[in-house]
């Protein structure tokens, strides 16, 4: 017993030895303004371009803009969404309708879709809000669930399946 505590010693201490060796070998960027390797991503080099594209957007008007208007209406109209809820679903709404109001880092969260991700993110708020109530049948969140499940399509994103419990 005794001998295997002693030999469990010895490799805990080689094993810190390699590891106290293979940190010191790590070399500090040869620029000060580089970044360290562990902060570095990668990015979608669409990203970028799609980011300019919706900073550059000019509002929806008109029949482009309608469908988001009355969706909005039923969201302010839906008393079964907490206010906090409400706020964050119309601030997609709006996004929708004027990408150029998004903010960068919000952009980038979202991705090369991002009209795909703000709807997805409703159509997640919508549906957690449904599932807190214990899903009402007869939710005015149902029926917002379903439209921003057409949108989901319309964005090239697969609709939630949880209406059709």
């Amino acid at each position: 017993m005794q001998k295997r505590v002693i030999l469990t010693g010895i490799l805990v201490v080689i094993a810190l030895i390699a590891l106290m060796i293979g940190v010191s070998s790590i070399q500090a960027p040869a620029d000060a303004n580089t970044q360290p390797i562990d902060t570095i991503i990668t990015l979608d080099p669409d990203l970028f371009a799609v980011q300019t594209q919706m900073a550059e957007a000019t509002p929806l008007s008109g029949a482009d803009a309608e469908p988001y208007l009355m969706l909005g209406e039923q969201i302010e109209a839906c008393e079964d969404y907490t206010d906090e809820r409400r706020g964050q679903m119309l601030q997609h709404v709006e996004w929708l309708i004027d990408p150029s109001d998004i903010p960068n880092d919000a952009m980038l969260a979202m991705g090369t879709n991002i009209q795909g991700s703000l709807v997805f993110g409703m159509a997640s708020f919508t549906q957690i809000e449904w599932r807190i109530a214990e899903r009402p049948s007869d939710s005015c969140l149902i029926d917002i669930g379903r439209e921003l499940n057409v949108l989901l399509e319309t964005f090239g994103r697969e609709p939630l399946t949880v209406y059709d419990e």
